[in-house]
C-alpha cells in the first residue's frame, strides 16, 4: 500500500534536510529547467489577479521556500497563508517568511494538511495559489472542490502544472512530468474539464521547461530561451500550464468523498512480491500470468485504481465489473498511473492481473499495484 500522509510526510522531510534540498540546486538544473522556470514566473506575473494589498492568500505547496517564492505579486497581500505536506518545510518556510520583508509582516501562518482537506474556514479566502503542485495531489477533483469552499465568492485560483501530453513527449507515445512525487498527471483537456467544474477559467497559458527528455541536457542557453516561450497560447501543446481562474457562485453539489478501500481487502493470488520505492511507500508487484490482485468495491460513483509504471513494467489486465483493460505500464522515468472506472454504482469485483508480456523498450513485464480508492460525489 502507499504509504500514509505521515509516511510521506516524513520521507519528504528527510529529502528536505538533504543539503541540497528537495530538488538540488536551481543552476544544477538542466538549462531547458532553468529557462522554463524563469519564464513560468514571468507569465506569473502578467497574470491579472488585480490588487492583493487587501487579500488573504494561500500558497499551497509552498515547500521550504518561504511563502509563495515563485509568484513575488503575493507578498504584498494582507495576510498570508501557506501549506505543505511536509513538517520540514513548514519550519524552514516559516523561518524565511519571518526574515523577509513582505508587506503583510508578520500576519502569516503555515499549515499542515491531512489527506485531501484545506484546513481553513469556508469562504476566508481571496486567492488560492498552487504551483507546481496539483499534479503531487492524490485526487484532483477533491483538492479542487476544497479550493472552491475556502474562497470566498468571486475569489481566485492560479495554478501551474506540469502537462502530461506535451507535444514532443506525446509524438514518441510517452508522458511528460513523470515522478513519484506526481501521482496525478493531467493533460490540458483534463485540467479544463476538472477545474471548469468549479471555476471559470479566464486565462490559460503555456511555456515549456522541457524539450524531450535527456535534449533537455543538450541544448544551448539561445535555444532555451526560445522554446520556453513557444506555446503561450497552446497551452495544449506546451510542457508547462499556468491558468487562473474565478470560483463558481456555487458548486455542482459534488464532494469527491473518498473510501480507501484497506489491504485487509485486497487478495493476492500467486506469486508476489513487496517493493519499496524511493520515498518510503511499499507497493505490491506480480510479474506471472498466474498470479492476480483482487479486491471487491463498494457501491460507489467511482473507483480509482493507483498502478506503479517504471522501465521494468509490462502489461496489465485489469477487469472493473464488466469492464475489461489491457494497460501498459511501461514508463522510462519511475511514476504513477491512476486508472479511474465508473461503472462501480452497484458494486464491483477488480481485478489485476499481469499478462507476462512487455512493450520493446521495458525490461521486464512487472505489473505493481499500490492501492486504490472509491469515491462518492
Amino acid at each position: 500500500m502507499l504509504a500514509s500522509n505521515q509516511q510521506v510526510s516524513n520521507a519528504l522531510d528527510n529529502l528536505f534536510n538533504r543539503e541540497q534540498g528537495l530538488y538540488g540546486r536551481l543552476e544544477d538544473m538542466p538549462l531547458a529547467w532553468q529557462t522554463g522556470h524563469r519564464r513560468r514566473m514571468e507569465l506569473l506575473a502578467k497574470l491579472d489577479i488585480g490588487d492583493v494589498s487587501d487579500k488573504v492568500c494561500l500558497d499551497f505547496g509552498s515547500g521550504s521556500w518561504g511563502f509563495a517564492c515563485l509568484y513575488p505579486r503575493l507578498h504584498s497581500c494582507r495576510y498570508a497563508y501557506g501549506m505543505d505536506i511536509s513538517h520540514k518545510a513548514i519550519e524552514m518556510s516559516v523561518e524565511l517568511t519571518r526574515r523577509g520583508n513582505y508587506a503583510f509582516g508578520q500576519n502569516f501562518r503555515f499549515l499542515q494538511p491531512q489527506g485531501q482537506e484545506l484546513p481553513l474556514p469556508s469562504e476566508s479566502v481571496d486567492l488560492v495559489f498552487a504551483g507546481e503542485a496539483i499534479e503531487h495531489i492524490r485526487f484532483p477533483q477533491r483538492f479542487l472542490r476544497e479550493c472552491h469552499r475556502v474562497l470566498k465568492p468571486g475569489g481566485q485560483l492560479v495554478l501551474t502544472t506540469p502537462n502530461r501530453d506535451a507535444l514532443l513527449y506525446r509524438t514518441q507515445d510517452t508522458r511528460y512530468g513523470t515522478s513519484l512525487e506526481h501521482f496525478w498527471l493531467l493533460n490540458w483537456a483534463e485540467l479544463n474539464d476538472a477545474v471548469s467544474e468549479f471555476f471559470d477559467i479566464e486565462e490559460a497559458l503555456g511555456f515549456n521547461g522541457s524539450i524531450f527528455q535527456d535534449m533537455d541536457k543538450a541544448i544551448d542557453e539561445a535555444a532555451t530561451e526560445e522554446w520556453s516561450r513557444q506555446f503561450e497560447a497552446r497551452p495544449d501543446l506546451a510542457s508547462g500550464i499556468i491558468l487562473r481562474a474565478r470560483r463558481k457562485a456555487s458548486a455542482p453539489g459534488r464532494d469527491y468523498r473518498i473510501d480507501w478501500i484497506p489491504e485487509s481487502r485486497i487478495a493476492i493470488a500467486g506469486a508476489m512480491q513487496i517493493l519499496d520505492l524511493a520515498i518510503g511507500l511499499k507497493v505490491k508487484m506480480i510479474d506471472q500470468p498466474s498470479a492476480s490482485i483482487s479486491f471487491d468495491c463498494p457501491p460507489a460513483d467511482g473507483l480509482a485504481i493507483f498502478m506503479c509504471t517504471h522501465a521494468w513494467s509490462g502489461y496489465a489486465t485489469i477487469n472493473v465489473g464488466s469492464e475489461s483493460r489491457n494497460v501498459n505500464l511501461y514508463s522510462k522515468d519511475q511514476g504513477w498511473l491512476p486508472l479511474v472506472f465508473r461503472n462501480v454504482k452497484n458494486g464491483a469485483r477488480a481485478e489485476i492481473r499481469a499478462t507476462g508480456k512487455k512493450a520493446e523498450p521495458a525490461l521486464a513485464a512487472q505489473v505493481i499495484f499500490s492501492d486504490t480508492f472509491s469515491y462518492s460525489i
